[in-house]
This record gives C-alpha cells, structure tokens and sequence, in this order.
C-alpha cells in the first residue's frame, strides 16, 4: 500500500468491518490497525478486530466478518499476503491476485523439490 493511499483505504476498511460486525453479530465490535513493516514507499498495514460472538455461531460469525472484510480489502487495492503468509484460509483471495505464471513456476518448484508433495499441500496452488 502506497502512502497516498492508505487514508482512504484505512477508513474504507475500518468502516466496513465495523458494519459487518454490526450486521452479522447485532453488536459493535473494535477494529484496530497497525503498521507491520514500513518502507519508503508505504506501510504493510495489519487489520485486527474484535467483538462479542454469539456461543453457537461464534465461528460462522467470525468466519463471515473476516471473508467480507478480507473481500473488501482486495477490492480497495490491498493484498491477502503479508509476513506470515498466505495460509489456507487466504488462498481464494491469492488466486485471484497471483499472476497465472507466476503459479506455473511454483507448481515446477514443487515438482522438483517435493515430488511426493508432503510440504504444506494445497496452501498456494492445487497439490
């Protein structure tokens, strides 16, 4: 995210997760933001919230919050890989922001450097 950049994106970000809290669980609910990494051309912003579940949809609740939240993030130009990396959960969004050949020279790497294809399957392309 470049600095002119991320005002907006900040304040779209946190309007939008803070409605769909509101949405999915009845409640408000907290959104922070904090820079991870920072470099001359703009900060890795990092997007946590909060709130209060309700015990029997707790997960579907969060899983919601976080799939439109994450949606809307991409949308507005930012990014699902960040220093932790992609995991699991993020792949459909990284499937959509990485480049096709990008995914053919990770499928030759894992071809050569784990033929039997133990090493995280399925986390950044099909195994």
């Amino acid at each position: 995210m470049t600095w002119e950049r991320v005002p907006d994106f900040h304040q779209k970000i946190t309007r939008i997760t803070k409605d769909t809290i509101k949405r999915v669980t009845g409640r408000d609910g907290t959104v922070t933001c904090r820079f991870t990494h920072v470099y001359p051309d703009g900060p890795c912003l990092y997007f946590t919230f909060g709130g209060v579940v309700d015990k029997a949809k707790g997960l579907e609740q969060f899983m919601e919050v976080l799939s439109t939240c994450t949606a809307a993030a991409v949308e507005h130009g930012g990014t699902t890989t960040h220093h932790h990396a992609v995991g699991r959960f993020h792949r459909p969004f990284y499937d959509k922001q990485r480049p096709e050949l990008f995914a053919q020279a990770l499928r030759g790497a894992k071809r050569a450097l784990d033929p039997k294809g133990m090493m995280n399957p399925g986390v950044l392309i099909d195994p």
